[in-house]
């Protein structure tokens, strides 16, 4: 059985390089991008968004899969302009997070637990502007290439639950629903360091609507960085780190004037990242 899995994995392998060799060049989904995935092609990954270009200016995006049965969510991004070194693009999308709620409600949402209270119907939508500057070769390269994005997300329709205590990409990720608003800037770069291999770093900071007693800060600051590999044009592997900053009301006692006091203190959070991405 051992032998069978290892020769299916040499010929997945030496395979993979044959395989839809007019899948565009990978660049790292979990890398804000300005630019539109090529009609007809895209790229569907284990973690980060999948997407798929309509047009040569408009792509649909949805999470990843396991997140999408969940939350059915989908977004459009359209880049409105492009010079020869910039692509400038406007994004808007759409999540009903419902069932995720509700099926983790018993541990995320533990006030709805013990009430007995049902999470009702939740819409929330999101918008946002994107530009990146493309180094040597342009938009249609794979080369370095810097990201701002600016993007806000509200809840349109529904009452969320209370807002969360928990790891925070998953806070981040229900904000718009349990604290009404999440906005987001962050700055992203990307470098190639050759034709298949390309580091990434990136900054996000973060703006969360208001929070039951006891008040804590709003802000959120996060740090990301890593590397993927393009294994062939349709197969890449990306490994990296992400760090979370943010106050999740934690405390801790300190000396103070008087002796020793109690204090709140942000939390640091690091969380590893692996994905496989495949192109089509």
């Amino acid at each position: 059985m051992k032998s069978r899995f290892i020769k299916g994995l040499r010929l997945l392998v030496l395979a993979a390089p044959f395989v839809a060799t007019h899948a565009y060049a990978q660049v790292p989904a979990f890398v804000p991008d300005a630019e539109t995935a090529p009609r007809g092609h895209g790229q569907v990954a284990l973690l980060a968004p999948s997407r798929i270009g309509l047009s040569e200016r408009v792509e649909f995006h949805t999470a990843a899969p396991g997140w999408l049965l969940l939350s059915p969510n989908g977004g459009v991004k359209v880049a409105f302009r492009r010079t020869k070194s910039w692509t400038f693009s406007g994004d808007l999308s759409a999540a009903i997070p419902t069932m995720g709620m509700r099926a983790t409600s018993g541990y995320l949402f533990p006030s709805n637990e013990v009430s007995n209270a049902k999470i009702g119907p939740v819409l929330t939508l999101q918008s946002g502007f994107l530009a990146t500057y493309h180094g040597r070769g342009g938009p249609s390269s794979s080369g370095d290439r810097v990201t701002i994005a600016v993007d806000s997300a509200f809840l349109v329709a529904g009452k969320g639950p209370a807002p969360l205590d928990t790891y925070a990409p998953l806070e981040l990720l229900l904000a718009p629903a349990t604290a009404r608003l999440r906005v987001h800037a962050g700055a992203h770069y990307l470098l190639a360091l050759s034709e298949t291999l390309h580091a990434f770093f990136g900054f996000d900071g973060y703006y969360l609507g208001a929070s039951p007693a006891p008040r804590r800060s709003p802000f959120v600051g996060a740090l990301n960085l890593g590397a993927t590999w393009n294994l062939s044009r349709r197969v890449a592997l990306t490994g990296g780190l992400f760090a979370y900053n943010a106050d999740q009301r934690a405390t801790a006692i300190v000396e103070g004037p008087r002796g020793p006091e109690r204090r709140k203190v942000r939390s640091n959070d690091l969380f590893p990242l692996l994905d496989l991405a495949i192109g089509f």
